[in-house]
């Protein structure tokens, strides 16, 4: 919607059990990668957007991390959505590259890596990525 960003976030678990990661893009109505405060979240994990609907964690031991997000996004104006994986694209590369041990942030869309760049670049234009 016009005015707004959203974010994509994913999670990728390289085994179980395994090396884990995540990651997360924020964009502007218009699909380039931004910051700001009034924010759309797509996740493709329907348990963790019903989770964040009912502000409710139902798994003991992520309690601890729950509070901390509650508490993060109280300082925003969210609305929470589910979204296909194959929308997800940017953030399911970003996901595995943190399971991998790449901990890095991207400041802007020009400093995500090539492949990302293109998916974002997909985003934009409106192309759907339909991966393998």
């Amino acid at each position: 919607m016009a005015g707004r960003v959203k974010i994509n976030v994913d999670g990728s678990s390289l085994g179980n059990p395994g090396q884990a990661g995540g990651g997360g893009v924020i964009r502007n109505d218009k699909g380039m990668h931004i910051g700001c405060f009034h924010v759309d979240i797509e996740c493709d994990s329907k348990i963790v957007v019903e989770w964040m609907l009912k502000r409710k964690c139902t798994t003991w031991y992520l309690w601890d991390f729950w509070e901390e997000l509650l508490n993060l996004m109280s300082l925003f104006e969210i609305q929470v959505s589910h979204q296909f994986r194959e929308g997800n694209q940017v953030v399911d590369l970003l996901a595995k590259m943190g399971a991998q041990g790449v901990m890095q942030r991207f400041p802007s869309c020009g400093d995500l890596p090539e492949r990302a760049q293109g998916l974002v670049w997909l985003d934009h234009i409106g192309v759907p990525y339909l991966r393998k």
